[in-house]
């Protein structure tokens, strides 16, 4: 389950950085 955590933490934080892009 680390591994699925880690690839959930890096979606959210591409997403925030998507956003802030977008911004």
């Amino acid at each position: 389950w680390t591994s699925l955590a880690q690839e959930n933490n890096i979606e959210k934080a591409s997403h925030a950085s998507l956003e802030l892009l977008a911004s």
